[in-house]
C-alpha cells in the first residue's frame, strides 16, 4: 500500500511540477479561499513551490546515492571474488614451485 501511495504522490509532484503557473494559481485560489490575505498568498504558493522542488532535488539525490552503493558494492564483491581467485592460484603456484 505504501508504494501505491508513493507513487501517487511522486506523479502528482511531477504533475504540479510540469505544470507550474497553474499549479501555484490553483495554490493561491486555495488559500484565499480558506481565508488567508489576497496580498500573501501568492508568496505562500511560491515559498511552498521551492520547498517542493527543494524535497524532490533532496529525494533525487537520496535515490542516486543508495543506487549508486548498490552498483558499487555489487562490483567490489566482483572484485573481491577475483582477488580471492588470484590468491588460490598464486597458492597452488607456490605449493607446485616447492615440490
Amino acid at each position: 500500500m505504501a508504494a501505491i501511495t508513493d507513487l501517487l504522490l511522486r506523479l502528482g509532484l511531477s504533475y504540479s511540477l510540469m505544470r507550474r503557473e497553474e499549479f501555484i494559481e490553483h495554490l493561491t485560489k486555495l488559500l484565499e479561499d480558506k481565508g488567508i490575505d489576497p496580498n500573501d498568498t501568492r508568496a505562500v504558493s511560491e515559498l511552498f513551490f521551492k520547498e517542493l522542488n527543494f524535497w524532490l532535488e533532496r529525494e533525487n539525490i537520496k535515490n542516486a546515492v543508495k543506487s549508486s552503493t548498490v552498483d558499487n558494492n555489487s562490483e567490489l564483491l566482483n572484485e573481491i571474488k577475483e582477488l580471492k581467485n588470484q590468491i588460490s592460484d598464486l597458492k597452488k603456484n607456490l605449493e607446485d614451485f616447492k615440490k
